[in-house]
């Protein structure tokens, strides 16, 4: 099995000595990085050092005012870095203007990104598990369990933060085959297996989950 480090545990060595980290991390064994950061050198010449030293990059974090202000350019540095994981490292989520905010950010930039071969992901931290005065909601799908089965430890882990801080949780199929629609036995024993009280999962009742909407979007469902 190959192995990939996390520059930002390294943040005090990469910003004197880069092109040296990376050497020292290829002569521990690592095969990949992901970075936090470039700090002036240009893509070419850190592509440059990765191709020297046999590493590849295995994504970036990258913040999100970087892909609003330079789009066109961000796209460019990734590919020439050879990745295609752009990876927002945090948000502010202090307010519900502020969620709001991130979820046009996600919407817009998201296909954009992927018409362009690169996947927006988001690198969660605890805060995104503590309530707030506006709500919080997490969904288990099991859409990656088939194909990505060593995701189902990390899904049981956010189902047992999501029992411990009260966060309640939807169960989805996330299904990309019609046949698989509706599908949620996987999400079933995820919750189940992370101790999960019911009345934390909102859609297994349909009156409960249509109260959840209506207070915040404003609208009136009928399920």
């Amino acid at each position: 099995m190959d192995y990939s480090i996390q520059l930002y545990s390294l943040y005090d060595l990469t910003d004197k000595d880069l092109e040296g980290v990376l050497r020292t991390v290829a002569e521990i064994g690592y095969k990949s990085v992901e970075f936090a950061g470039y700090f002036g050198h240009s893509a070419e010449t850190i592509r440059g050092w990765l191709d020297k030293y046999g590493l590849t990059c295995s994504g970036t974090h990258t913040v999100y005012p970087a892909i609003m202000q330079d789009f066109e350019g961000q796209v460019a540095f990734h590919k020439t870095l050879g990745t295609t994981e752009i990876i927002i490292p945090g948000f502010r989520f202090t307010t519900e203007a502020e969620l709001d905010a991130f979820i046009d950010f996600a919407n817009e930039y998201g296909p954009k990104l992927a018409a362009e071969g690169l996947r927006l992901s988001f690198h969660n931290h605890s805060k995104e598990f503590i309530p707030t005065e506006y709500g919080k909601i997490v969904e288990i799908n099991a859409g990656s369990y088939r194909t990505r089965p060593s995701c189902i430890p990390n899904c049981i882990e956010v189902a047992r933060l999501c029992a411990k801080y009260g966060v309640p949780l939807v169960l989805s199929s996330d299904a990309h085959f019609a046949g698989r629609v509706g599908d949620i036995a996987d999400s079933v024993r995820i919750v189940k297996e992370a101790n999960v009280p019911q009345e934390l999962i909102l859609n297994a009742d349909p009156a409960a989950f249509a109260a959840r909407l209506e207070k915040r979007t404003g609208r009136t469902f009928d399920l």
